[in-house]
């Protein structure tokens, strides 16, 4: 039985009566992988989450992050618990725990005064509180675009889109704007001196009051920005994120704050592009509840005088809708164990619900404050792993994700949730493990597994196995199939998978586990044949002579120079350029040895220009150790990645050439369509990128076809 007060009896802050009704933000936070918001989502999907799953169909663009629409995801949960044949939903208010059977107290911040009464009641203890508040959302037609600008900072999206809109300040327009933010007048609830706000979402006029500069190092950040209007990263910026799916409204992201609406409105006014502003909703402050969970808790969150009653959620000192979710979704596992006579157990204390959990239950009581998932909650590395590791804080990370995956795995196979580690879960493990020695791309190989683990946790009930390999039928793959259109996946996504599907197949027939290769079966779906677009040859010399006079202020301005120099001059893909090493590079000869996909090798020439452009660079280039034998470095001396050379290219292009959606892929086009044009001969093209069939280098034949009926009106005598 499921109690919900709303709309009997509406709190503070939620304005409908659906489940899941999200208040302070749209955001459940950043998919970067290996991160410790993405690491919690990872482990809540190996759960199967129901929340994570409606969040995929409710997803608005956002940058790096998952976020959705509010009104489609809270429709989406009410529809999915009401459609529960085992789950009664009574609106009405719960003033008193109730005195038998299991309990889960999931209330929230905004937990009724007469529950959070009985709840002190039961504990023993006095609640504690913090003040929070919410950020206002304008509608987005009232945004000045001539001021304002869309862009993603460092051009990182999910979506390889241009995910938030920018309101770019100078100088003087951002002290105009923090004066009269200082002066604006606040609503007058009474704060007791001794209640905090959380730290992670102070108000801005809070955090105006800690130093003129507070905000241009927090909210206001202008990094990875650029201002289209004047070619450089303006002084400050608020960003506002997409609300829902109609994009018809934005949120002034980490704009929180209380000030009195008219003053609200006229400050936020001053925001350059918001001049004409229509507000859908001003910020708001409401007052959070949650126990002292420390000194009431167990490790699987059963109160501890109690153990019948179990807390969830914000109530228990949680801060986010992630982790909420996640130690709801655990609390309702344990509650599940206990009504089945079981005992439950604690997840690992090296995965990050674990770590969640260690640290509402283990915290000092004297000093408990609520909390994100962050590393800081997870076990730190060895010593030795940490030293081999001591420059490369992403590799740290990695490896801290890597383990805790592990442990989750082994979690549910070995008395979390599962009885044992499923057949199919071996297979995959088995297949994976010998494309690794086939020296497969590491591309390839990431995408595979990502693929055929969407696929195992697709056909994985909630607290079961998934069936046999044997037992996989047309049927069942049709209806994976199907759900991939479902979820509006692009053509080009459903090949990748399906490709992945049946080499893992035919893997499994020639080991003699499958007698088919069932997923051959399925018709592939036409992907649109998209010829790339080229840039002429005078454009791209244009941009790249550009680059050396440039008034652009860049740290390594010589890098970049050769980086254009190198992809343009040699055509070779990110992945192949980033890899290269010193003793790749033959000025002798002129040549570049690179290795490709399959980590095939192959010798690529290079001109004079590139030739001027890698030495002056590899002149300059300060490597963070002498064993760093790297070509391409990034600021620290370490290897350059590809999404740095992505966004030195899009940097370039979008201030030098007025493209921003122009690519590194985008050169090596340029580098065959311009060598076909000048009557390079297909199969040396062919060798010159490493294409293992003709066909692929083909498509650039489609291209050159002005280039060829310009020959033919010069040439043919019928022309």
């Amino acid at each position: 039985m499921l109690f919900e007060m709303r709309p009997q009896r509406m709190s503070p802050a939620h304005q409908t009566d659906r489940l899941a009704e999200l208040v302070c933000s749209n955001s459940l936070k950043s998919e970067s992988e290996n991160s410790a918001p993405w690491l919690l989502k990872r482990e809540l999907r190996r759960l199967d989450s129901l929340l994570l799953r409606v969040a995929a169909g409710a997803r608005v663009p956002a940058g790096h992050a998952l976020t959705v629409d509010r009104d489609v995801f809270s429709a989406e949960v009410t529809s999915a618990i009401e459609a529960l044949p085992q789950v009664e939903i009574r609106r009405e208010e719960i003033t008193r725990l109730p005195d038998e059977g299991l309990v889960i107290v999931a209330t929230g911040p905004l937990t009724s005064d007469r529950l959070a009464a009985d709840i002190a009641r039961v504990t023993g203890s006095d609640r504690l509180y913090f003040y929070d508040s919410i950020s206002p959302i304008v509608e987005a037609d009232s945004v000045d675009m001539s001021i304002a600008f869309r862009a993603s900072r460092y051009g990182k999206s999910l979506d390889g889109t241009d995910d938030y809109i920018n309101c770019p300040f100078n100088r003087e327009e951002y002290d105009r704007f923090l004066d009269a933010l200082l002066e604006a007048q606040s609503h007058t609830p009474h704060i007791p001196d001794d209640v905090p706000f959380f730290e992670a979402c102070l108000p801005v006029e809070e955090l105006a009051r800690r130093g003129r500069e507070t905000l241009r190092f927090g909210p206001m950040k202008p990094m990875g920005l650029i201002d289209p209007r004047t070619g450089r990263r303006p002084w400050a910026v608020v960003q506002m994120r997409q609300e829902n799916l109609r994009s018809s409204s934005y949120n002034l992201v980490g704009f929180q704050n209380y000030l009195k609406y008219g003053d609200q409105a006229r400050v936020m006014r001053l925001i350059p592009g918001l001049a004409n502003a229509e507000f859908l909703r001003f910020g708001q402050i409401h007052r959070n509840t949650y126990i002292n969970a420390p000194s009431l808790l167990t490790p699987q969150l059963q109160l501890r005088r109690d153990r019948r009653i179990l807390f969830a959620g914000q109530i228990a000192g949680i801060e986010g809708y992630v982790e909420s979710i996640a130690t709801g979704l655990l609390a309702g596992r344990h509650a599940a164990t206990l009504a089945t006579g079981g005992e439950p157990a604690a997840p690992p204390r090296t995965t990050a619900l674990g770590s969640l959990c260690h640290y509402i239950t283990g915290a000092d009581p004297a000093h408990y404050q609520p909390a994100n998932i962050t590393f800081d909650l997870l076990p730190s590395l060895d010593e030795a792993t940490r030293a081999s590791f001591r420059k490369d804080k992403k590799a740290r990370h990695a490896e801290v994700c890597r383990r805790a995956i592990a442990a989750m795995d082994e979690y549910l196979g070995g008395g979390g949730f599962v009885s044992e580690p499923s057949e199919l879960e071996a297979w995959i493990a088995r297949y994976l493990d010998e494309r690794r020695r086939e020296n497969v791309s590491p591309h390839t190989l990431r995408n595979y597994g990502i693929d055929l683990r969407e696929f195992l946790e697709y056909f994985t009930p909630p607290g079961a196995a998934p069936p046999l390999v044997a037992e996989f039928t047309v049927a069942a793959i049709r209806e994976w199939l199907g759900d991939l259109f479902a979820q509006k996946l692009a053509a080009v996504s459903i090949r990748r998978k399906l490709a992945a599907l049946r080499t893992f197949f035919k893997f499994l027939v020639r080991e003699g586990a499958a007698a088919h290769n069932i997923p051959k079966l399925m018709r592939t779906p036409r992907a649109p044949r998209k010829l790339p677009q080229v840039m002429t040859a005078e454009q791209t010399n244009n941009l790249i002579d550009a680059i050396p006079g440039s008034k652009l202020e860049r740290p390594h301005p010589e890098r970049d120079l050769a980086i254009f120099e190198t992809l343009y001059g040699c055509g070779l893909r990110v992945s192949e350029m980033c890899g290269l090493d010193l003793e790749d590079v033959d000025f002798n000869d002129r040549s570049l040895r690179v290795r490709g996909k399959g980590r095939k090798e192959r010798l690529v020439p290079f001109g004079g220009k590139a030739e001027t452009a890698i030495r002056a660079y590899i002149a300059k280039r300060s490597p963070a150790s002498p064993t760093q034998r790297a070509v391409f470095l990034n600021h620290r001396g370490g290897r350059l990645g590809d999404r740095s050379v992505r966004g030195i290219v899009k940097f370039y292009a979008t201030y030098l050439a007025g493209d921003n959606s122009l690519h590194p892929h985008a050169l090596r086009h340029a580098y065959a369509t311009h060598l076909l044009s000048d009557g390079a001969d297909l199969r040396s093209i062919q060798e010159l990128l490493g294409h293992a069939r003709l066909s692929t280098t083909q498509r650039y034949t489609q291209v050159s076809l002005e280039d060829l009926m310009a020959v033919y009106d010069k040439s043919h005598p019928k022309a």
